[in-house]
C-alpha cells in the first residue's frame, strides 16, 4: 500500500514519482538479511539504458548496517560485521563525509596544465560512469577550455532521463592518497539535474573508477577503502562505436 506521494530527482531533467511506504521489508535471497523498505521509486526509465532488470535500491540505510565490499572482479558484494571488523590489507583509507546520506570525499582535479582545482565529490557506486564534473563547478573553472579535446554526446543518464555532456579527459583525479591517471571525464551541460549545480558537491565519482579497486565502504568509521588490483593500471577508455542499444518493453532483448 502506498502512503505519502512526493517527487523524486537525480541525474537527468526530468522527475519521478514516488511514494512512502509502511511497515515493509525485503530479504536478501540466500540469506536471513532483512531490510526494511521505506520508499517507492518509479524506475521504469532506467531498465532499458542499464540493460537489465531493476527492482529496487540498497542506499544508506542498508549500507550503515556493515561494512561492505564491493568486489569488482569476481563480481561480489561482502558484508561483514561492523562491530569486529578490522582491515589489514594494502588498501588505502580515504576519509568520508556524509550530507543528505551520501557520501562524499575531498578530492583535486590535476589539469594538463599542471594546476589543481579542488572539491568533494559524491561516491556513486551506482553510476556507471567514470568522473563527472557538474556544469557549474565546469564553467567557473572555465573546464571546457583547459580539460583539451573534448566530445559532445550522450553521457548517460538516470532517474530525470538522458544527460548530454563534453567528454574528455583530466591529468588525474586525486582522493586521499589515491591518484587515478587520465580518467575520462564529463563537464556537464544544462538540463542536467542534479549534475547541473549545487553547493554541496562538485563532481561524481562513478562505478569506471571504482571498478579498478575493491571498494569498503565503512560508514561507521566515516571512511572508504580502495584497495588495488590487477586490474587497478587498466586505461579508461570511452566508448567510441557512435552505436547506442536500448533494451526494448519485454526486457529480453535489444533494439
Amino acid at each position: 500500500k502506498l502512503g505519502s506521494s512526493f517527487t523524486g530527482r537525480g541525474a537527468g531533467a526530468g522527475t519521478i514519482a514516488g511514494a512512502q511506504l509502511d511497515h515493509v521489508n525485503v530479504r536478501l535471497a540466500g540469506s536471513s538479511l532483512v531490510q526494511p523498505v521505506p520508499s517507492a521509486l518509479d524506475l521504469s526509465r532506467l531498465p532499458p539504458r542499464e540493460g537489465h532488470r531493476m527492482d529496487g535500491i540498497l542506499g544508506y540505510d542498508f549500507i550503515k548496517r556493515f561494512v561492505v565490499a564491493i568486489d569488482y572482479v569476481k563480481q561480489e558484494l561482502r558484508l561483514y560485521d561492523a562491530r569486529t571488523f578490522r582491515y589489514d590489507g594494502p588498501g588505502a583509507s580515504i576519509p568520508v563525509t556524509f550530507s543528505g546520506n551520501h557520501p562524499h570525499v575531498d578530492a583535486e582535479v590535476r589539469l594538463s596544465d599542471g594546476s589543481t582545482i579542488k572539491g568533494r565529490m559524491v561516491v556513486d557506486v551506482g553510476s556507471s560512469g567514470p568522473l563527472a564534473l557538474t556544469k557549474l563547478f565546469a564553467d567557473e573553472n572555465h573546464l571546457r577550455d583547459r580539460v583539451g579535446p573534448t566530445v559532445h554526446r550522450r553521457s548517460g543518464g538516470g532517474v530525470g532521463g538522458p544527460v548530454t555532456a563534453d567528454i574528455g579527459r583530466v591529468a588525474a583525479l586525486k582522493i586521499g592518497g589515491v591518484e587515478i591517471a587520465r580518467p575520462v571525464t564529463s563537464l556537464q551541460g544544462d538540463s542536467a539535474g542534479v549534475m547541473t549545480g549545487n553547493a554541496d558537491w562538485v563532481g561524481n565519482i562513478g562505478g569506471d573508477i571504482l571498478r579498478h579497486y575493491t571498494v569498503f565502504l565503512d560508514y561507521a568509521n566515516k571512511r572508504m577503502i580502495l584497495e588495488p588490483h590487477a586490474g587497478t593500471s587498466e586505461p579508461f577508455e570511452a566508448d567510441m562505436s557512435g552505436l547506442m542499444l536500448v533494451m526494448n518493453d519485454s526486457l529480453t532483448s535489444a533494439t
